[in-house]
């Protein structure tokens, strides 16, 4: 899994730097993310210092902006992913499962509400 690339806008990025991007995209902080990951800080910073790089971009504010722009959403999903490793079929699984799991959340919302 360490090795898993991903191709968005054609700029080759890693499956944690890809990671990273849907956590950022959803309003996290850079302490929130090594949270959920497990990671330092720093780790992340040092994460973060590569991703800026391989996207050519110079900053946080503007490589949330790329992200919006290159099919990620605020609600932590991404559509259109070109891979280049062999597990793409399970990244896009998982990305199914993840958006199948918000609607049925939303609807469980609303079915309550029309209880009330």
């Amino acid at each position: 899994m360490l090795n898993e690339s991903i191709i968005i806008d054609g700029k080759k990025i890693t499956r944690c730097e890809f990671e990273i991007l849907l956590l950022l995209v959803q309003g996290m902080l850079r302490k929130e993310i090594a949270n959920i990951r497990g990671r330092d800080i720093k780790t992340i910073d040092t994460q973060l210092m590569l991703l800026y790089r391989k996207l050519g971009l110079p900053k946080l504010a503007k490589c949330v902006a790329w992200a919006l722009t290159n099919g990620f959403d605020k609600d932590g999903n991404y559509t259109a992913v070109e891979a280049i490793d062999p597990k793409q079929e399970q990244i896009n699984a998982a990305l199914q499962l993840q958006r199948e799991i918000a609607e049925a959340r939303e609807k469980e919302k609303r079915r309550k509400r029309k209880r009330k």
